[in-house]
């Protein structure tokens, strides 16, 4: 139980990470069509688009499922394999952050507003405390 702060913190920072997945693609796929037509590309590229957004933003939930099964992992001492776990998780979660930046330049969403955007969003905070939780568990002595 010496994992315990650690288990607290990658908890809540995987749900942080799951609630940002469920709302925080959303955004980007209303303005898929825009980019779309203001491409040119035919609608057969939307709609591959469309998809692949569709499975980041499941690939995006599953990193917040992750780093809650890791943390779970700290708390019976599989500090090791809890680390891997809650590292892919928060990997996930980093990558949708990037999708959420490549939408902010196809949408010509000023640069001067991001950080307003990214830190009135969960997706930041959870990654953050997922990866502090991942450094803070400690192998029982």
């Amino acid at each position: 139980m010496e994992n315990k702060f650690s288990f607290i913190i990658g908890f809540v920072g995987g749900l942080l990470m799951i609630s940002a997945s469920a709302v925080g693609g959303i955004g980007l796929w209303a303005y898929l069509p825009l980019v779309i037509a203001f491409l040119g590309l035919p609608p057969e590229v939307a709609y591959f688009v469309d998809l692949l957004l569709s499975v980041l933003n499941w690939i995006a939930a599953f990193g917040g499922v992750a780093v809650i099964f890791g943390s779970t992992l700290f708390l019976v001492n599989r500090i090791g394999t809890g680390r891997f776990i809650v590292g892919l998780g928060a990997g996930m979660g980093i990558f949708s952050l990037i999708v959420l930046f490549i939408g902010f330049i196809l949408t010509g969403i000023s640069p001067v507003v991001w950080p307003v955007i990214l830190f009135n969003s969960p997706a930041i905070l959870g990654a953050v405390l997922s990866i502090v939780a991942r450094y803070m568990a400690r192998p029982a002595p």
